[in-house]
């Protein structure tokens, strides 16, 4: 299951909460156990009478819009809880059927909320975006950060693939902290493979990646064959270190200090593919696209939000995302530091969330030659 075939989902809220159960990068059946007693008793019947419709459970095949009908309309708005029996088989079959292969989906929190195309060259770093006037006050907040903080539309980058032959393709987003490039595990999971260790991960063969920095793509990195790739071993962290023999870009800086909640930050990443909604409106409303307009290539955006929890290594926030957003940092907007890496959505939340930055402290240490 890729980011192409997220496409095909059914974009309804149990979809979306679903998508992230089954998505836990990694995820060991136990793990996804306890993300399905943390289900609503509904929810729980739901993915339940899902997983009971596919045919062939070692397939990866996604729901069909037509078993997300079926179910909503046949299983009760109100529900006891699954057996603790039946919440073991249902995440042995979800990890049997999904296995390694983990995504997450991104969300449009707030359609009313504006995310801005990122341009240096652009009055106030930013390229005209299509909001009303209510949306100015955010335009302001986001174009001060990147006066004050220069270095953060450097320090990110978007991640392609480029097989033979082929085009690059976006992968996700990536950025560079203390000489090292730092994105999702998901978003390299299909390019790398295990190499000597759980945690230590090398491109497959025949593939090839680089990376876009700058707000306006202003610099290309390709990034060695042989180049090591070390995971966090529990949570969806992945790192590598810069190319060697080539001048680093500006670095983002790691926060220290504690996070609380209702924090303003702001997203820096390269949404590209739509995963979230059915509704483009939503779309035009959140990103800025004028209706007649067309995006030729992909490009840095910012997003405006908040932290609304922190749970240990976790965070939610409400900014806004798209499919590529995976890998993007969470930078807070009082200081410019980093402070997280977005994953997706939140399960059985209606927002979007995040590694907690300071989880990057103990891989980098770990990674250290």
């Amino acid at each position: 299951m890729n980011k192409h075939a997220l496409q095909r989902l059914c974009q309804g809220t149990l979809v979306t909460v679903l998508g992230t159960s089954m998505g836990c990068a990694w995820a060991q059946a136990e793990q996804i156990a306890s993300r399905i007693e943390r289900l609503q008793p509904t929810q729980q019947r739901q993915l339940q009478a899902l997983m009971a419709s596919r045919q062939g459970g070692n397939d990866a095949r996604l729901f069909t819009d037509e078993e997300v009908r079926t179910v909503r309309a046949t299983v009760p708005i109100t529900a006891t809880p699954l057996p603790q029996g039946d919440v073991k088989q249902l995440s042995l079959r979800i990890n049997k059927a999904f296995g390694m292969h983990g995504n997450y989906t991104d969300r449009i929190v707030n359609p009313e909320e504006p995310a801005f195309p990122v341009c240096p060259d652009c009055d106030g770093g930013l390229a005209k975006a299509c909001h009303d006037s209510l949306s100015q006050s955010r335009r302001a907040t986001a174009s001060t950060l990147l006066t004050q903080y220069p270095h953060l539309s450097e320090a990110v980058g978007g991640l392609y693939l480029v097989l033979a032959g082929g085009a690059p393709q976006l992968m996700g987003t990536i950025f560079v902290l203390q000489g090292r490039l730092v994105t999702n595990g998901h978003v390299m999971l299909d390019a790398t493979e295990p190499a000597g260790s759980p945690n230590v991960r090398k491109l497959k063969l025949g593939r090839r990646v680089e990376a876009v920095f700058g707000g306006g793509g202003v610099r290309r990195v390709a990034l060695p064959a042989d180049a090591t790739w070390r995971r966090h071993p529990s949570l969806d962290l992945i790192l590598t270190a810069w190319p060697a023999g080539t001048k680093a870009p500006a670095e983002l800086t790691l926060a220290t200090a504690p996070l609380s909640g209702n924090t303003p930050v702001a997203l820096l990443g390269f949404p590209s593919v739509n995963t979230n909604t059915d509704r483009p409106q939503d779309i035009d409303r959140a990103f800025g696209r004028c209706p007649d307009s067309h995006a030729s290539e992909s490009r840095m955006v910012i997003s405006m939000g908040r932290i609304v929890s922190v749970t240990g290594a976790a965070l939610e926030h409400d900014a806004n995302t798209m499919g590529n957003s995976s890998g993007s940092p969470l930078i807070r907007i009082a200081d410019g530091k980093l402070v997280g890496v977005h994953l997706g959505d939140a399960l059985s939340s209606a927002r979007n969330s995040a590694v907690a930055a300071s989880s990057l402290a103990e891989l980098t240490t770990a990674a250290a030659p």
